[in-house]
């Protein structure tokens, strides 16, 4: 007889996963000014968040710093991918950050 994983089991397994993988992206996007009208964004996603969702974070962002005068990339999108490890449990997770410098259109 083969054994299969019970509905509480694989409802939990799941629950478990879509959490960690999705906390990151609740995190909003990080800002510096590095000149007047110049910003540096920087998005954070966990491994499972698309290139596409990091860049559409990044570009709301811009949006809004510009006041909707629209923007320029000075330099664009770049990728690093990050671990962090819980010391608490001794879990390490990947994580990304997407960032691009910005200027708004005056």
């Amino acid at each position: 007889m083969r054994a299969f994983p019970s509905a509480i089991t694989l409802t939990l397994v799941g629950s478990v996963t879509l959490t960690l993988s999705g906390c990151a992206t609740w995190f909003p996007a990080a800002v510096k000014e590095v000149d007047e009208g110049v910003y540096t964004i920087t998005a954070t996603g966990g491994s499972f968040t698309s290139q596409q969702k990091l860049k559409a974070k990044i570009d709301k962002k811009a949006e809004s710093l510009c006041e909707g005068k629209g923007y320029t990339h000075r330099k664009h999108a770049a990728t690093d991918w990050k671990q962090q490890k819980d010391y608490s449990t001794g879990v390490t997770s990947n994580y990304q950050q997407m960032t691009a410098t910005v200027e708004c259109t005056q």
